[in-house]
């Protein structure tokens, strides 16, 4: 299993990056969505607002997620993603991210969606799957400008990134093709 080590430049003065986060995290993950404001904690968080709900996230994403990345900026976590594999499609990840609400429409969302979608294609993740809030402004900019396709109801958006395979596995799958040589 290859560790993400790569570090995602962002757009804020050469100060921030994006890393797979992990158990030692846990304070600053906590610290992260425990400063979310209200607004803030109602969508991401399915309607739980309280700080104890939200250091209960803290250590539920970290064991479940299949990953769970940070970006940080002047050594501050002021976001997190976390991706989740799909119980009903193989080859998918469900996403949900947060980012801090001073900090949004700086290219932190952006980098941490495209180090994700880095990490999938080396883990046979296909798409990259968003369910939220048809209200969720900010989040319905981020996945448009990634590429989503988007399907919108009555309450909520689903939107679906699709990973375009690497080159090298492209390869690799043409040279497995039955009658190639």
């Amino acid at each position: 299993m290859t560790i993400l080590l790569e570090i995602v430049p962002l757009p804020v003065g050469g100060d921030g990056f994006v890393r797979r986060l992990s158990t030692g995290d846990v304070p600053a993950i906590c610290r992260l969505f425990q400063g979310l404001d209200m607004a803030s904690r109602y969508p991401r968080f399915a309607g739980a607002r309280s700080d104890e709900a939200m250091t209960r996230h803290s250590y539920f994403v970290l064991a479940k997620a299949v990953f769970v990345l940070g970006v940080y900026v002047r050594d501050d976590l002021r976001g997190v993603l976390e991706a989740h594999k799909c119980a009903v499609r193989g080859g998918v990840a469900e996403v949900a991210l947060v980012v801090e609400r001073e900090w949004r429409r700086q290219g932190l969302g952006i980098a941490m969606v495209s180090t994700a979608m880095k990490w999938g294609r080396d883990h046979d993740i296909d798409v990259l799957r968003f369910v939220f809030s048809r209200h969720n402004w900010p989040m319905r900019r981020l996945v448009v400008s990634a590429g989503a396709r988007i399907d919108i109801s009555l309450d909520e958006i689903d939107a679906e990134i699709d990973i375009p395979p690497s080159r090298a596995s492209k390869c690799a799958r043409h040279a497995r093709w039955p009658g190639r040589q």
